[in-house]
């Protein structure tokens, strides 16, 4: 099978850094989780967001790796799954060098805002509805949404995804699948 995987809260734990860079840009601090639409959250267009927060994806470096999703990568490998990142990062060799330097298997990277060719798969891994939304004509069989704080609230009323826990959960519903 081919598996579509978001880069930002599915490998790469953005949030951390955002609530970092939220207080030293906005400063403004938030405890707990932090929910990813910036623009709805503090009134800004999508240009002023990419102009704030351009340091952000220009600098990944101290992004940690979400929990499980290197080693979940290898073994979905392993099982003969390819594999394919898809993103809204602009920065194609510092996200192509983060992913390398924390362990993650080789993968091609879809830099959907560049204007890569968004590839057909068959599952796909997100953390943000709307973006399976968007990405459900492309995915032949099933879109999992990585089950996070900023989703807690997001209903499926058009059975475009099924949610899991994190990324043991995901890889046993692959390998389900996969039967």
């Amino acid at each position: 099978m081919i598996v579509g995987l978001d880069i930002d809260s599915v490998l790469a734990d953005f949030q951390t850094k955002l609530r970092q860079s939220v207080k030293n840009v906005f400063n403004v601090d938030f405890a707990g989780s932090f929910y990813t639409d910036v623009r709805n959250q503090f009134c800004i267009t999508k240009e002023e967001e990419y102009k704030k927060f351009e340091d952000i994806f220009k600098n990944t470096a101290d992004f940690p790796p979400v929990s499980g999703a290197a080693e979940g990568c290898k073994q979905l490998k392993k099982d003969g799954h390819s594999l394919i990142a898809i993103t809204a990062r602009k920065y194609r060799e510092v996200t192509r060098q983060w992913m390398n330097e924390n362990g993650f298997p080789d993968i091609p990277i879809c830099f959907m805002d560049l204007g890569d060719y968004i590839p057909e798969v068959d599952c796909l891994l997100d953390d943000y509805p709307k973006k399976i939304a968007t990405l459900h004509d492309s995915t032949r069989l099933q879109a999992f949404l990585l089950d996070c704080p900023w989703n807690q609230h997001s209903y499926d009323i058009f059975n475009r995804y099924k949610r899991v826990r994190n990324w043991p959960h995901f890889i046993k519903e692959i390998r389900l699948l996969n039967r």
